[in-house]
C-alpha cells in the first residue's frame, strides 16, 4: 500500500516503485476514476493522443475505416431504400443463409 500526499497546488507525487508497477514514464497520461466507495482507480492511458492536427493511430477513424467495403462500391440511397422496402414487403428474407 502506498500513501500519497496532495500538495497545496493539488499535485500528487508518485514514488518510483509505484511508477514502475504501473508502467508509467514521464509524459504518460493517467486516467483517474472515482469509485463509489470514495476510492480512486488510477491507470496509465494506453493510447497516446496525437498532437493537434495529426490523426491518432487507432481511434474511431481507424475503426470506421476498417469497415469500408473495398470490393464493391457503397450502395446508393435508392438501393438502400429498395432493400428496406423489399424486406418490409416480405420479398426478401434476411435470415436466409443461401
Amino acid at each position: 500500500m502506498t500513501i500519497l500526499t496532495v500538495t497545496s497546488e493539488g499535485e500528487v507525487i508518485l514514488d518510483r516503485k509505484l511508477l514502475e508497477t504501473l508502467d508509467i514514464a514521464p509524459g504518460d497520461r493517467l486516467v483517474a476514476l472515482p469509485q463509489a466507495d470514495g476510492g480512486l482507480s488510477l491507470s496509465r492511458m494506453r493510447d497516446k493522443a496525437a498532437p493537434t492536427g495529426e490523426k491518432a493511430e487507432g481511434g474511431l477513424e481507424a475503426f470506421f475505416g476498417g469497415l469500408k467495403n473495398r470490393r464493391q462500391p457503397a450502395p446508393s440511397l435508392d438501393e438502400i431504400n429498395e432493400a428496406i422496402e423489399s424486406g418490409w414487403a416480405g420479398k426478401v428474407r434476411f435470415d436466409d443463409d443461401r
